[in-house]
């Protein structure tokens, strides 16, 4: 897994359709005194985040990078589904938590017990928390196959 650095980047997904806006970084400004960022034309600073979580309304919620890529080098955030092939050649859904001592923290989508991340697993980046199940398992599917 890559570490992009400090986790200064976010994105906005619509919690109805799971739909993202494109990343918005956000870069410390000695003459702001406050974080400021670059987003499609439009300069921000950190109040502006929640104007931009608005782009989809109520629906809209950000979610911060977590500073890591998957296996494929796919950065992944907070909030974001990722899958991987456990010893026992399941597919396994995880929701990314939240970044502790330990660690980034992981939640399991069935059974909802939570685990630290695993530098030995290859975990791939298939949507965030709001797509629909069905879809997030067919993605999951596509990405990684079981041969018997």
């Amino acid at each position: 897994m890559n570490n992009y650095g400090p986790p200064r980047r976010f994105k906005v997904v619509n919690t109805e359709t799971g739909e993202e806006t494109p990343i918005m970084e956000l870069f410390p400004s000695p003459q702001i005194g406050d974080f400021c960022g670059t987003f499609p034309g439009v300069n921000l600073d950190a109040k502006a985040l929640k104007t931009h979580g608005k782009r989809f309304g109520s629906t809209g919620k950000t979610y911060q990078s977590t500073g890591r890529a998957d296996s494929d080098g796919n950065e992944y955030f907070f909030g974001d589904v990722l899958c991987y092939l456990n010893p026992q050649m399941q597919r396994e859904l995880l929701v990314v938590e939240y970044s502790g001592v330990e660690g980034i923290i992981l939640r399991d989508i069935k059974d909802r017990l939570y685990r630290k991340i695993s530098q030995a697993l290859q975990y791939h980046v298939i949507g965030n928390r709001h797509i629909p199940f069905a879809e997030l398992e067919r993605r999951a599917a596509e990405k990684i196959e079981i041969h018997w």
